[in-house]
């Protein structure tokens, strides 16, 4: 019958213009996922991985295939895990969390990673899921720890400084009184240390202070530490202790 006939047609050619715009925003999303760096999950609040998507797979804790349909406790170490479903309460009480940051090993080194969480639209009668971005902060994260270990240490002989060591020695003097023990505290002076620089540069200096420090750390035990205290440097003199 030819209504039926045109209205056959104009069902298919309306089926059409859908699949087509249909194509189009699944190209337009799949650009926009490849633009993004970091990796994304969906999940839901039993930290079950409904949806890994990363164009990095080598930074994921197992395959994609592997990952899908367990739980973050099934896929990552404990302590990874346990950072993991804290954003996910959090961005399930407050609708959004931001900040965690949390380290993993991988074939490569360790690597850590900030999540980004957020909780989907309810939709009545089904769970919720939500959305998490892991994003790469490891160049960030061994920057600031290089600082806080320049912060910290003697710069040539890579030995706690003064600070740090003073800090150290209150600490376990705190431990030794509170067990009832004994704690004993050496000082080494370096003699005769000025005419080396004077005779042989103060390069040779420094390595003599850095063999000394190396030396020193060979011969202590798990419990013992040890830590460049001093020198005045116009007098080119050392000290550890």
């Amino acid at each position: 019958h030819p209504r039926l006939l045109m209205r056959r047609i104009s069902n298919l050619m309306g089926r059409d213009i859908l699949r087509k715009e249909l194509e189009r925003r699944e190209s337009e999303w799949r650009v926009t996922l490849n633009a993004i760096p970091d990796l994304m999950f969906k999940m839901d609040i039993e930290g079950t991985y409904l949806h890994v998507f990363t164009h990095r797979p080598q930074l994921l804790a197992r395959s994609r295939r592997q990952m899908l349909g367990r739980t973050v406790a099934e896929v990552m170490p404990p302590g990874a895990a346990a950072v993991v479903m804290q954003a996910i309460a959090e961005a399930d009480a407050q609708g959004t969390s931001y900040g965690r940051e949390f380290e993993l090993q991988l074939p490569d080194g360790p690597h850590w990673f900030e999540l980004s969480v957020a909780r989907s639209l309810p939709v009545p009668e089904q769970p919720a899921h939500f959305v998490m971005l892991s994003r790469e902060v490891t160049a960030r994260k061994l920057s600031d720890l290089q600082l806080q270990h320049l912060a910290l240490h003697d710069p040539l002989t890579d030995l706690p400084n003064r600070a740090f060591f003073m800090k150290m020695a209150e600490k376990a003097m705190v431990g030794a009184q509170r067990a009832g023990c004994r704690l004993a505290l050496g000082f080494l002076d370096l003699d005769h240390f000025k005419p080396v620089n004077d005779l042989y540069g103060h390069a040779m200096g420094d390595r003599l202070l850095q063999q000394v420090a190396q030396r020193m750390q060979a011969l202590l035990r798990r419990t013992d530490s040890v830590g460049r205290v001093g020198g005045r440097s116009e007098e080119h003199t050392s000290e550890l202790q």
